[in-house]
C-alpha cells in the first residue's frame, strides 16, 4: 500500500503478487487482490481490474460465503436457543427463545445454502410457538413443511425425516394450543400417513413424534373432558387406538386414565370403573404414576353410584399402598364421608 501511494506501482504489484504467492490462506489475499485492482485502475487497465473484482464478487455473493456470513449468526442464536447459564446459583440454562429470534431472522436474510435454511426456518418457527407468535408460528411450520417437506430425497430440497416429522408435530400441537382441534388433527393424521409412507431410515425420535401424535389426537375431540357424547366417543376410539398401537408407551396408562376421565365426565361411572379395573389390574402398569389416581377414581366412580361399600374398599386400599401420597389425608376424609352418606342414605330409606 505504500508502495501505490509512493506511485511506485511496478515495486507495489510484485509486492501484492508476492503476498498472495507466498501466503496463499491468509486473511490478506482478498486485499491483494483488490490492491491490484486498484493499481490496474489507476494505470486505466479496466479490463484488468475487472476481472479481479468480478472473481471477488463472485466469491463474496457465493452461498459458501453466505453460509460463512450466516455463521456468526448462528453462534449467537443457537447459544440462545439451547440456553445461557442463569445468573442465580444454580446456573441452569434458560432458552432466551426471543433473542435466538432475532439472529435466526438476519441470518436467513444471507440467503444461505438449503441445508443450513432448513435448520434456521425450522428453529424460526419454533422460537415463534414458544414466544406465543401461535399464528406466525402456524405459519412457518407450514410454509416449512410446503418447501422441504415430501420431497424427492435426491432432489437434495428433503429435510431429515426426524424433523419433518417434529414439525408436523409441533405444528398440530400449536393449533391445539390456539383453539383450532380440527387443524390440529389434520395435522396429526398427516403425519400418521406420511410416517407409513415413509422410505427412509427411521430413527427414534421419528416414531416418538408419530406416537405423541396419536396419542393426543383425542385430545382433540377434548379428551379428557370431553364436550359431547359423540366427542366422548370418538375421543375414546382414538386413545384406545393408540393404547393397541403402543402399549408399552409410557403415554399407555395416561390414555387409559384419560379414557376413564372421559367417561366420568359425561356420568357413565359404571364405564369408568371397567376401565380403571383393567388399568390397575394391568401388571404393564404396576409402577406407572397414575395409578394413584387411577384408584381414588375408582372410590368416587362407586360413590358416584352409591355403592358406598366398594368406595370405601378402593379408597382404604389407596390408604395401604400410597402413605406418603399428598392426596392422602382428602382420600382418609372421603372414607368418613363415605360412611355417613351411606348411614344417610339408610335412615332416608327408614332402615
Amino acid at each position: 500500500i505504500a508502495l501505490t501511494e509512493a506511485d511506485r506501482l511496478d515495486d507495489a504489484m510484485a509486492a501484492f503478487e508476492r503476498l498472495e504467492k507466498d501466503y496463499p490462506d491468509s486473511q490478506w489475499q482478498s486485499r491483494a487482490q483488490f490492491g491490484r485492482a486498484h493499481i490496474l485502475v489507476i494505470r486505466r487497465q479496466y479490463i484488468g481490474a475487472g476481472e479481479i473484482y468480478r472473481r471477488e464478487a463472485e466469491r463474496l455473493l457465493s452461498r459458501e460465503r453466505k453460509d460463512e456470513l450466516a455463521g456468526i449468526y448462528l453462534e449467537f442464536a443457537d447459544r440462545y436457543y439451547e440456553g445461557v447459564p442463569a445468573d442465580d446459583p444454580s446456573e441452569a440454562k434458560q432458552a432466551d427463545y426471543k433473542q435466538a429470534l432475532t439472529y435466526y431472522q438476519e441470518a436467513v436474510k444471507l440467503r444461505p445454502t438449503t441445508k443450513l435454511l432448513q435448520k434456521l426456518r425450522f428453529r424460526i418457527a419454533r422460537c415463534l410457538e414458544e414466544t406465543d407468535s401461535s399464528s406466525e408460528a402456524i405459519a412457518a411450520y407450514r410454509s416449512f413443511l410446503k418447501d422441504y417437506g415430501r420431497q424427492d430425497p435426491r432432489s437434495g430440497h428433503s429435510v431429515a425425516g426426524e424433523i419433518e416429522a417434529e414439525a408436523r408435530y409441533r405444528l398440530g400441537a400449536t393449533e391445539l394450543t390456539t383453539g383450532q382441534p380440527t387443524g390440529a388433527r389434520r395435522a396429526w393424521q398427516d403425519l400418521l400417513a406420511w410416517a407409513g409412507d415413509f422410505q427412509g431410515d427411521r430413527t427414534a425420535p421419528l416414531d416418538e413424534f408419530t406416537a405423541q401424535a396419536e396419542y393426543r389426537i383425542a385430545h382433540t375431540y377434548g379428551l379428557p373432558s370431553p364436550g359431547t357424547i359423540p366427542d366422548l366417543e370418538l375421543g375414546v376410539a382414538m386413545a384406545e387406538r393408540f393404547v393397541g398401537s403402543y402399549p408399552d408407551h409410557p403415554l399407555a396408562p395416561q390414555a387409559e386414565l384419560e379414557i376413564a376421565q372421559g367417561f366420568t365426565h359425561h356420568g357413565r361411572h359404571q364405564s369408568a370403573v371397567d376401565r380403571l379395573e383393567m388399568m390397575i389390574e394391568n401388571p404393564e402398569y404396576e409402577n406407572c404414576k397414575q395409578l394413584p389416581i387411577a384408584r381414588r377414581m375408582m372410590g368416587q366412580a362407586y360413590f358416584s353410584q352409591q355403592r358406598f361399600d366398594d368406595a370405601i374398599e378402593s379408597w382404604s386400599e389407596f390408604l395401604n399402598q400410597y402413605p406418603t401420597d399428598p392426596q392422602w389425608p382428602a382420600v382418609q376424609q372421603k372414607i368418613v364421608n363415605a360412611e355417613y352418606a351411606k348411614a344417610e342414605d339408610a335412615r332416608v330409606r327408614k332402615q
